[in-house]
């Protein structure tokens, strides 16, 4: 999320009190990642044949304007980042090159972070362990611990995560992604939904991920 950030559009989208702008923001982060996605499919491939690819359109296609198809959103609000920023089809391309490596770095660490806390369908970890990593990666930890031990296909919503997070701080008990988040002390377990929600093994031991 480089040139989102130090664009600053990223923060007043984040900060905005309209409920839209939380909408707003999270498609600016699926055209990112649909152009990553683009190129890593297509290699070789330049800005226009993205551009082409998302702007494929018929007339007969009811699809078009149905903005649960993720072209459909694309092509309706990559505008946002020209006329209010100045930033170019070809300055986006450059930067998710970039990011493209950065993701696969963070993939890797979130993955290595997930195997070292969960077992089975069941995973515990201290504060600490959470809170001192950073805030991208906290999201993508507890989206993939929540989506694995869930078993869903699809993490939840940016704005559910940060909602967890947020929860998070202080003692807690709340159900996302078919899972039983809780919090006690600096403890913190994520079950499948309607599981046992004690800290205590088979075993009568408590084995917490410290960080």
């Amino acid at each position: 999320q480089y040139v989102i950030r130090r664009s600053g559009l990223e923060a007043a989208l984040s900060q905005s009190q309209d409920p839209d702008d939380a909408n707003r923001l999270e498609n600016i982060e699926e055209l990112v990642s649909a152009v990553q996605q683009f190129e890593q499919d297509n290699e070789g491939a330049s800005i226009s044949d993205f551009m082409q690819s998302v702007a494929l359109v018929s007339d007969t296609d009811e699809m078009n304007n149905d903005e649960r198809y993720t072209r459909v959103r694309i092509r309706k609000n990559r505008h946002l980042l020209s006329e209010k920023l100045g930033i170019s089809d070809e300055r986006i391309l450059l930067a998710t090159q970039n990011l493209g490596r950065v993701r696969d770095a963070m993939d890797t660490d979130v993955a290595n972070l997930v195997a070292s806390v969960i077992n089975g369908r069941r995973a515990m970890f201290t504060d600490s362990f959470l809170f001192d990593q950073d805030y991208n990666i906290r999201l993508k930890f507890i989206g993939t611990l929540i989506q694995q031990i869930g078993g869903d296909n699809y993490q939840p919503r940016l704005n559910s995560l940060r909602r967890a997070l947020n929860n998070l701080q202080d003692d807690c008990k709340f159900t996302l992604g078919h899972c039983t988040v809780r919090r006690l002390g600096n403890r913190i377990l994520i079950v499948p939904e309607g599981a046992k929600t004690s800290f205590r093994t088979r075993y009568g031991k408590t084995n917490i991920k410290k960080q």
